[in-house]
């Protein structure tokens, strides 16, 4: 009985091992972004931001520079203030 046990164990743990192999469970250590705002790097909030930002313009990528551009000068650009210069482009 106790060498049933052995096997039953050791095959356990060879289909363990072959679904770890072929990506059948997620090794939750392994996660690419941690994900408190506090803890994250420049470079991720960055990407979070951009992100958010061409979302919330719906990916106009001319009202997306734009409210980069305002930004950058330090200022704090509206929805409206980006789509308006979108509109006001020569050939509008």
């Amino acid at each position: 009985m106790e060498r049933r046990i052995e096997w039953v164990g050791a095959a356990a743990r060879c289909e363990e091992l072959i679904g770890k192999e072929i990506g059948m469970f997620v090794d939750r250590s392994a996660l690419l972004w941690e994900t408190d705002p506090d803890k994250m790097t420049p470079d991720q909030l960055d990407v979070i931001a951009d992100h958010l930002l061409s979302r919330a313009l719906g990916g106009n990528q001319r009202a997306v520079a734009e409210a980069q551009r305002l930004i950058e000068a330090g200022e704090n650009p509206t929805f409206e203030d980006c789509m308006r210069a979108v509109e006001q482009e020569p050939g509008k």
